[in-house]
């Protein structure tokens, strides 16, 4: 395997880059769950970071929680206490559950995120998206500046290489993909069958209309927005109810595809008591909405985000590829920094020279 990149710039010009984050390498979907605040909570966090540090933004996505930041005192430790004061965990947990990099390894490691190199499902389609949302948020929020600015386009552009340039994922698998897989490969005769999604936003569209294409013969969108539940329901000719009525409806079905965004568990042991007998049920949201004990209802398969990430093999000529095209977008970002660094040395010496 070619490796990440080999680099000979002084290790000062990027030791001012840190990164603290939670994800399925560090920690369960429950611990996960924590670490997912709500556009007001993430606001109020970058804006707290704001006045610890030079530049930040933050990347949140339902597989990981990141905190990026420059400054010419950057600290561990600051990142370490604002990510604890968003969760339950003390700063003690943190340093089990959390993984941290500095420098150079920062500047690989968001590139190799923003590849999908670090994703659960090699290569997903969504992390560069999400990567692309973090930096808009950044600069709406006025936390960003001109280090973490070139060091997010340039993740932005490795990403875009590495999908265009290289077979990592040539069938593009994500979550929602995955999800339609294994409900085909699960339920016999789907085309006779009636799946539920509960749901209405983003993940609950992907996976709504993936399982689509698998055309079973009834899809129902439960949904606490009423529009938005109609809307996505018209553009895959399904039927659309509040979600209060799951109750009643999980008799109907064979299959529960569960994309909610609640903060706590909205399903539980008593909600599924009339299911039928090898009712399919898989709980997408971090954090979980389903309640682990739903597993124990005789009849009702309960399954997990992470239960569906499958081994796959990844085809080692696109591992390859990759890991080729994150080094030499990693030493062509370095090669700006030291140049930056250097301008910046000249400007101070002319000036002290006037």
């Amino acid at each position: 395997m070619i490796p990440d990149a080999t680099v000979t710039y002084d290790a000062a010009i990027t030791s001012q880059l840190v990164h603290i984050g939670i994800s399925h390498k560090t920690a369960p979907a429950d611990v996960r769950g924590v670490f997912a605040p709500d556009s007001d909570g993430l606001n109020t966090l970058l804006d707290q970071l704001s006045s610890r540090v030079d530049e930040c933004f933050v990347l949140a996505t339902c597989g990981r929680f990141e905190i990026y930041a420059h400054a010419r005192s950057a600290s561990l430790n600051t990142l370490r206490d604002a990510l604890s004061e968003v969760s339950f965990c003390g700063t003690q947990g943190l340093s089990i559950l959390s993984e941290t990099t500095s420098g150079e390894a920062t500047v690989r490691h968001l590139l190799r995120v923003a590849a999908g190199l670090e994703s659960q499902i090699i290569g997903e389609p969504h992390i560069l998206g999400q990567v692309r949302v973090a930096f808009q948020h950044a600069i709406a929020r006025h936390s960003i500046g001109p280090n973490l600015h070139a060091l997010c386009r340039a993740a932005i552009h490795c990403g875009k290489r590495v999908r265009h340039e290289t077979a990592i994922n040539p069938t593009a698998r994500s979550f929602a993909s995955m999800t339609a897989d294994h409900v085909a490969a699960s339920i016999h005769d789907l085309r006779s069958r009636t799946i539920l999604v509960l749901g209405s936003g983003k993940l609950a569209g992907d996976v709504t209309r993936a399982i689509a294409t698998k055309q079973p013969a009834r899809i129902v969108i439960l949904g606490r927005n009423r529009d938005r539940a109609k809307h996505l329901a018209t553009q895959v000719e399904a039927e659309c109810h509040p979600l209060a009525l799951f109750p009643k409806m999980i008799a109907q079905a064979d299959a529960t595809l569960v994309c909610t965004a609640a903060r706590e568990a909205l399903i539980h042991r008593r909600d599924v008591v009339l299911a039928c007998n090898d009712h399919l049920m898989i709980d997408l949201s971090v954090p979980r909405n389903v309640c682990h004990r739903v597993g124990n209802v005789p009849g009702v398969q309960l399954l997990q985000l992470d239960d569906l990430v499958s081994k796959n093999p990844v085809q080692q000529s696109a591992l390859s590829a990759a890991n080729a095209i994150v080094a030499r977008e990693m030493k062509r970002y370095l090669k700006w920094r030291h140049a930056r660094q250097d301008s910046t040395l000249f400007r101070m010496m002319k000036d002290l020279a006037a």
